[in-house]
């Protein structure tokens, strides 16, 4: 039907905008080793889609306030959503069924304060959740900026990883980075002089009815100074269930961009062991047809084990595990190497292949993207993810432990349509 913008609108120092969008994801997996291990199904293929419409609103009184607010409504449609459910009647009564159907079926979300979302299951393969993704007002006061409610932080300059993106940090191997998911939190922010400006947050967990978990809650610090044309920058505070102190800078050489990061980090019931995570990158735009543009990042995961065989037992181990189900750690393994070439032969298109190698283990994730800004509020975009290695191994797949059968990793192909308005 025919659409027509939405002006924002305003009267005197009060403003209101209105703005959002409207993806579909469909996605074609590949190989299904270990649902069939599972007799969960005996297809080798099964197909997935993602709707997800995005509401934004934003009221502005002046330059010193603002109230921000984002709904979410998202259906999920497929083979995955009846695998679940088959998989939680079939294993939920067992001993070890919740772990099972974790394993095969991760959920991996931030702690929050507030519930702010429903969940509507269909047994059979649909399942639809409305949310409050965003709620948050922000204040600017001269140098300072405070936000109180459901917002997004991100710190740190890693690319593929970033270990001193302490709340909510996107997976190396994530589709759409468009929208980091929001987190309850209170945070300030103040520019002490042109160069120096630090920020201090604070991210209560829910205990309880009511009460905030205050050990189990995050807060933390940073400070950036601005040198020798870089950033320069210190973070550190208590992080949920441990503490971490982390240093990163993000620097020009010439016409490249550099940037490193550095975490120690100690967690709570684990003695006498520090754990380390680090990250360097690099990356260049060439003055050449089709633009041609080259990220190169390294990685070494403290938290992950060297030898593929022991990858099963990481799942026990509190430092990797409660991590993981935050999504603050996305890898199992300890080095990694990461590299993302674009190229863009047209205006409106957009070639994209990234490559991300488990250097101990020989394993390989490859994603290729081809996008297209089919109108001024249209872009589409086509890909596959392919996983190469032997197994076990992080991205060639893993031995189930009853039968001794190999588990490949599956491979996705997928379309992402995504309207905005």
């Amino acid at each position: 039907m025919p659409a027509r913008a939405l002006d924002p609108w305003e009267a005197g120092p009060f403003s209101w905008r209105l703005s959002g969008y409207v993806k579909s994801f469909s996605a074609l997996t590949q190989g299904s080793d270990q649902y069939r291990a599972f007799a969960l199904t005996d297809r080798e293929s099964f197909w997935d889609n993602t709707t997800r419409a995005r509401l934004r609103g934003k009221m502005m009184f002046g330059d010193v306030l603002a109230l921000e607010s984002h709904y979410e409504l998202i259906n999920v449609y497929g083979d995955a959503n009846r695998l679940r459910h088959k998989a939680e009647e079939r294993y939920g009564a067992s001993p070890f069924g919740e772990r099972i159907v974790e394993e095969l079926f991760p959920d991996i979300a931030p702690p929050r304060y507030f519930d702010l979302e429903h969940e509507i299951v269909d047994e059979e393969s649909e399942r639809l959740t409305h949310r409050l993704d965003r709620l948050f007002v922000r204040a600017h006061l001269g140098p300072w900026d405070f936000t109180v409610g459901r917002a997004t932080l991100t710190w740190g300059p890693g690319r593929f990883w970033n270990p001193t993106d302490y709340f909510a940090a996107f997976s190396p191997t994530e589709i759409d980075k468009e929208e980091k998911p929001g987190v309850d939190l209170a945070h300030a922010r103040v520019a002490l002089s042109e160069r120096v400006t630090a920020e201090a947050v604070a991210a209560p967990v829910r205990e309880g009815a009511h009460d905030v978990d205050e050990h189990g809650s995050a807060a933390a610090g940073r400070m950036i100074v601005r040198a020798w044309q870089a950033d320069w920058g210190l973070s550190g505070g208590w992080l949920y269930d441990r503490t971490t102190v982390g240093l990163d800078t993000d620097a020009t050489v010439g016409d490249a961009g550099v940037r490193a990061a550095l975490t120690r980090t100690t967690v709570e019931g684990v003695p006498n062991e520090a754990f380390y995570r680090a990250m360097v990158n690099a990356d260049y735009a060439f003055a050449y047809n089709w633009n041609p543009y080259l990220l190169v990042e390294y990685h070494f995961n403290g938290f992950g084990e060297s030898d593929p065989d022991d990858y099963p037992a990481l799942s026990e181990r509190p430092e990797f595990a409660n991590a993981y189900r935050r999504g603050e750690i996305g890898n199992l393994g300890r080095h990694y190497l990461g590299a993302l070439f674009m190229l863009q032969p047209h205006a409106l298109v957009t070639v994209s292949d990234t490559a991300i190698v488990n250097l101990l283990d020989a394993s390989v994730f490859n994603g290729l993207v081809v996008s297209w800004s089919a109108l001024e509020s249209l872009d589409v975009q086509l890909g596959a993810q392919h996983t190469l290695g032997a197994v076990p191994g992080e991205f060639g797949g893993m031995e189930n432990p009853l039968t001794g059968e190999d588990l490949a990793v599956p491979e996705v192909y997928y379309a992402y349509l995504k309207f905005y308005y």
